[in-house]
């Protein structure tokens, strides 16, 4: 009896021990199946990271190439002004033409002041044309002399017909032609006529080069004269007593 348990047991045994054996098999090829899931996973989630990482990147167009800068072109350097730089001073009458002088005088503006007066036709004349100096003028009237035209006079006012020699002047028009023409048959190839011109009536200055100092200085002298004002003109004289 005890045979046949012990026999049994060993039999029991023997199941036992196989069931064991298998049952570890299984866990050894569970856990090796676990692993190489594990490791197969991970090499497909890479590539699959990086296609995830890859549809993130955008591909940005390049930038439009700039304009090549251009140089601004350099304006080109202001005209010199023609406008006058000359101003015109008064009117003056009377007392107040010497005032209006010694103005001048006291701003060093005496030297480049002309004055002026309106121009009045007295009649015609003939002369011949101003002389550089008042020596050449007089060379002139030598010349005269030397033809036998004993009829002259050198004009010394400042003007610009200073150093003018007239040789005459005649009410009427025909009359100067005729005293032309004469002096012209004795040699005086350079004489003129002219309707003849003086200058009446209130007297302007006409000043050329006055700095801007000099110019506010003009102006608020002119308060103690009646009317009178500095204002810009013209760098030029009218002809007052000629053609």
């Amino acid at each position: 009896m005890s045979g046949g348990f012990d026999e049994m047991d060993s039999t029991q045994r023997g199941k036992r021990g196989a069931w064991i054996w298998v049952f570890g098999c299984l866990i050894l090829a569970n856990g090796a199946f676990f692993g190489f899931s594990r490791l197969s996973g991970e090499d497909h989630a890479r590539p699959a990271r990086r296609s995830l990482n890859a549809n993130r990147i955008v591909l940005l167009p390049a930038p439009p190439a700039l304009p090549a800068p251009t140089s601004t072109p350099t304006p080109p350097p202001p005209k010199a002004s023609t406008a006058s730089a000359c101003l015109q001073w008064g009117p003056f009458s009377g007392p107040d033409v010497a005032k209006a002088q010694t103005v001048l005088a006291t701003l060093r503006l005496a030297a480049h002041a002309t004055p002026l007066q309106t121009p009045h036709p007295i009649g015609y004349w003939v002369y011949l044309p101003p002389a550089a100096s008042l020596a050449a003028a007089q060379g002139e009237v030598a010349t005269l002399q030397a033809k036998g035209i004993t009829q002259y006079e050198v004009l010394r006012p400042a003007g610009p017909w200073q150093y003018a020699v007239s040789l005459g002047v005649l009410s009427t028009q025909d009359r100067a032609r005729q005293l032309l023409r004469q002096v012209r048959a004795q040699g005086v190839a350079n004489a003129k006529m002219g309707q003849r011109m003086v200058e009446s009536g209130p007297t302007r200055f006409l000043i050329a080069g006055a700095s801007a100092v000099q110019a506010a200085a003009l102006k608020r002298a002119s308060q103690p004269f009646s009317g009178a004002v500095a204002l810009p003109a013209p760098c030029t004289t009218p002809s007052s007593v000629g053609e």
